[in-house]
């Protein structure tokens, strides 16, 4: 997990980007209310929480963690699949305070810790939604996932930009350009630009395989990524 440095200049960005929420808006999320900041990427997130769910719903009983899993609204949401067990966990306090303070179920928790600290063999699926991106490292990090997974577990990317290879440095480039329009330079160095080719050690699958196509016709079109643990 990224060191506690992090989360004060995440949430500088966050506040500078308009993505810090009031309770009213963080409960009907990921439907963003008329007039809410960055509407048409909510869109885009409801779709793709409507897809997972529904996938997920299909293999419960089902012992969910969510890794990153910020103001909660996402384990939230899966936790009201009936048989389901949905710990979210985060290192960034101020918006697990949230997450806790609006959500609140009895198959629903949320800690603030990392996913070193916890127990071995304990999820049905690991998932990271629109934080794969903050985490460096990508062989010990899968690695300690599949350590958390039971046997036949799966790993769940969703709603994280992965570039090919030859275009990491330009979109490195971008980044670095944003996070100094935002006020937020030091970002540069905990956001990541992954690649499909860091995935080729592991059995893993495009959920969504026409993802790819329609980014290149102009729509702005997240992979769903699922990892099967190792057996």
């Amino acid at each position: 997990m990224p060191e506690c440095g992090f989360v004060a200049e995440y949430l500088k960005l966050r506040g500078s980007e308009g993505r810090v929420y009031p309770d009213e808006w963080v409960r009907c999320l990921p439907h963003m209310p008329r007039g809410g900041a960055h509407a048409s990427e909510w869109r885009l997130r409801a779709r793709s929480a409507r897809r997972l769910r529904h996938y997920l719903g299909q293999r419960t009983p089902l012992r969910l963690l969510e890794v990153g899993c910020g103001n909660g609204w996402l384990s939230h949401y899966l936790s009201l699949l009936p048989g389901t067990e949905v710990l979210g966990i985060d290192i960034n306090g101020p918006e697990l305070g949230q997450a806790r303070r609006l959500f609140v179920r009895p198959n629903l928790s949320y800690r603030q810790t990392t996913l070193e600290d916890l127990s071995a063999g304990s999820f049905d699926c690991i998932l990271f939604a629109a934080s794969f991106q903050y985490f460096s490292g990508v062989p010990a990090l899968l690695d300690a996932c599949f350590r958390r997974l039971v046997r036949g577990g799966s790993v769940h990317i969703i709603d994280t930009h992965f570039y090919p290879t030859q275009k990491r440095a330009a979109a490195r480039d971008r980044s670095a350009a944003y996070f100094a329009r935002q006020n937020a330079v030091t970002m540069e160095r905990y956001y990541q630009h992954h690649s499909f080719e860091e995935l080729d050690a592991y059995h893993f699958r495009l959920c969504n395989p026409f993802s790819d196509r329609l980014r290149r016709l102009g729509g702005t079109v997240f992979p769903w990524i699922q990892i099967e643990r190792p057996s």
